[in-house]
C-alpha cells in the first residue's frame, strides 16, 4: 500500500512530548509550504507509477494552512491518486 504522510510543522504552542521539527512563528510559512510542495514533486516518480491510497496530515496545528495553501497541495496531490 502507498501512503504519505504531510508534516505540518507550524503550531500554536510546543508540547512537551514532541520531538518533531516544529515552530511557533508562521513566519517561514510560505517557504515551507513550497518546499512540501516540491519534495512532493521531487518524490511524485518514487512510487513507480503506483497510486497512493492513503494520505496521512500529521505535525503542528493543521489549520496554521490556509485554504490557499491546501488547494496548492491538493492540486499536486490529485493527480497521484486513482
Amino acid at each position: 500500500m502507498s501512503a504519505l504522510y504531510l508534516h505540518i510543522p507550524f503550531c500554536k504552542q510546543a508540547c512537551h512530548y514532541c520531538n518533531f521539527h516544529f515552530s511557533t512563528t508562521l513566519r517561514s510559512k510560505p517557504a515551507m509550504v513550497r518546499a512540501i510542495l516540491r519534495e512532493l514533486e521531487l518524490q511524485r516518480d518514487y512510487l513507480g507509477g503506483a497510486a497512493l491510497q492513503s494520505v496521512y496530515f500529521g505535525g503542528g496545528t493543521l489549520r496554521c494552512w490556509t485554504c490557499r495553501s491546501w488547494s496548492k497541495f491538493l492540486k499536486k496531490y490529485m493527480p497521484c491518486t486513482p
